[in-house]
């Protein structure tokens, strides 16, 4: 959402995000990633489905693609990863807060992969 959107809805607080702090931790090999998404598959497995009204779901990372590719390239660097973390409007009564997150890049799939950091 834009500031010029939040105007038109009556939203006087809101602002655009802003990244406080940005790092590149490492650079991933194609072995790298397909750790990476096995453990993100295994944490996605094991997760609780959430109750929301009369159906249960489950929120899970669509990593498939990129463990397949990394299969293709194991010994290649095929990624990166980086730790954000930035200001974002929150639309209840804290208004603003910041969120932090590890984020992988595969710039050949144009893909991310985001693991927010509690």
């Amino acid at each position: 959402m834009t500031e010029k959107e939040a105007l038109s809805k009556e939203i006087n607080y809101y602002k655009a995000p802003e990244i406080t702090y940005k790092e590149h931790t490492r650079s991933l090999t194609g072995k790298d990633l397909i750790h990476e998404c096995n453990q993100i598959m295994e944490e996605d497995n094991n997760k609780d489905y959430t109750q929301f009204g009369p159906t249960s779901f489950k929120i899970t990372r669509k990593v498939a693609d990129i463990k397949a590719y990394a299969l293709e390239h194991p010994n290649e660097i095929i990624a990166n990863e980086f730790k954000f973390s930035g200001i974002f409007t929150h639309f209840g009564a804290s208004k603003y807060g910041e969120v932090k997150a590890i984020v992988i890049v595969v710039p050949e799939l144009e893909r991310y992969i985001v693991t927010p950091i509690y």
